[in-house]
């Protein structure tokens, strides 16, 4: 079978969505007035309103537009040049109420919300609640989706519906908050800000697949690193694929490496001993700027196993998502990676093998389990994501022109950037030959 960009054969994990709904394990329409309420409203200016379920109210009178808590939406979208009938469609993750739904609710029914989306081509769907949000996207999204808290305030592209999403909290909730004022300020500045996507052309779709280069000779792997180093690159991003979180354990191994200096493209290769010279020459060239997601996991490895510190650290992408937002949950790469490029999985099939069986730090995964190929194109796209989000959060941060900023910088403080990096990297040729001579030294009397 095919998951994505890979082949996952060996691995066959599969979470696939039902093509029909699951009514009979559901079993809310037994308790409901007005089952499988269907979708309401004109929907003129394509907007989808996705509630979590039916109110009591609402479910009684097979009606949408009931209830307090609808009514004080309407005024609200009134305000923001939204007609709630006109210009949106009303559908629910769950369309039967009753006894109050949950997230298994939601699982459910998603094929009938997947029908609806592909009936009414919505250009925007706004989510309210978290069931609402999880019965969109939990089944793309398996790091756990978690509740509106971490999803609120962000409006990402998905191609697969061919439409913005936006999640915001439950109108009921915000009606009956203890702090109403906070609460309904937040929730109407996030409804302002999703309408705005509107009028914005959906990205073209990111394909990363196609941007990773696998690099398996050693001597094709030792000239990318040589040259690299005498580029005159601003900076990079590098990341390691390891046979456990932590490195101190006997028999740890730092298995991959994907280092990407250009949005176009990423280069992976295995890591051998042949080439750590020529890689630890490049982490501790102090020109050229280095870039993770999570720098002190690349830190520890690169001192544990290869004894070289990284020298030029410049920017860290869960380090700064935190200066951003300091929401917890939402600064891995992973999420960061749906909600700037609307890209949800390309490691559900992998991760289990990344994972350590034991509940220690120390304890190794099953990493070599994993073919090669496989897990270089992963830890490319890693590379290759870090980048582009970190490109994306320097803008974020006033950066405006990061490249240009970095280099125009990196001048002032080397007037010539070729003849700094070319100093350097003389000055580590002849270092590695003085250890070589010492070490032949060291062989021959061992020898005698």
């Amino acid at each position: 079978m095919n998951y994505g960009f890979f082949d996952t054969t060996p691995y066959e994990k599969e979470n696939t969505v039902p093509l029909l709904p699951q009514c009979g394990l559901c079993k809310l329409k037994d308790t409901s007035t007005s089952p499988k309420m269907k979708t309401q409203g004109k929907g003129a200016k394509k907007i989808m309103l996705l509630f979590e379920y039916p109110l009591k109210k609402q479910d009684h009178k097979n009606n949408a537009y009931v209830g307090r808590s609808f009514f004080f939406l309407k005024k609200i979208l009134s305000n923001l040049g939204i007609d709630i009938v006109r210009d949106c469609y009303t559908h629910f993750a769950t369309i039967c109420g009753g006894n109050k739904p949950d997230l298994k609710h939601a699982k459910h029914c998603r094929p009938n919300l997947i029908k609806a989306i592909e009936k009414l081509k919505p250009k925007l769907i706004i989510c309210f609640g978290k069931m609402s949000i999880n019965g969109l996207i939990a089944h793309k999204y398996h790091k756990g989706v978690g509740g509106v808290t971490k999803w609120r305030g962000f409006t990402f592209p998905d191609h697969d519906y061919n439409c913005w999403i936006s999640t915001v909290f439950d109108p009921v909730f915000v009606r009956t908050h203890k702090q109403k004022d906070i609460t309904k300020h937040i929730f109407t500045q996030d409804l302002k800000n999703a309408l705005t996507y509107l009028h914005m052309d959906m990205p073209e779709e990111e394909k990363p697949e196609n941007k990773i280069c696998s690099l398996t000779k050693t001597s094709e792997i030792k000239s990318f690193l040589k040259s690299t180093l005498k580029s005159q690159i601003p900076f990079f991003t590098f990341d390691y694929e390891t046979t456990g979180l932590k490195p101190h354990a006997k028999g740890h191994e730092i298995v991959s490496c994907a280092i990407c200096h250009d949005p176009d493209i990423s280069y992976a290769f295995p890591f051998r001993k042949e080439i750590i010279d020529d890689f630890c020459n490049l982490l501790d060239c102090p020109h050229i700027k280095k870039i993770a997601a999570n720098m002190k996991f690349e830190e520890l490895w690169s001192r544990v196993i290869l004894k070289q510190k990284v020298n030029g650290w410049i920017w860290d992408t869960m380090l700064n998502m935190h200066c951003l937002d300091n929401r917890s949950g939402i600064a891995s790469l992973k999420f960061q990676s749906v909600i700037f490029y609307g890209i949800y999985d390309y490691d559900s099939h992998i991760s289990p093998f990344l994972e350590s069986k034991e509940n220690t730090g120390n304890s190794f995964n099953e990493i070599h389990k994993i073919d090669m190929h496989d897990l270089l194109l992963y830890n490319g796209i890693d590379s290759l994501l870090e980048y582009k989000i970190a490109l994306k959060q320097m803008k974020f941060m006033g950066i405006l022109d990061p490249v240009t900023y970095f280099a125009k910088n990196k001048t002032i403080v080397h007037k010539n950037i070729h003849d700094s990096n070319q100093k350097y990297v003389e000055h580590m040729e002849e270092k590695n030959r003085r250890r070589q001579l010492i070490k032949n030294k060291t062989d021959i009397r061992r020898k005698r």
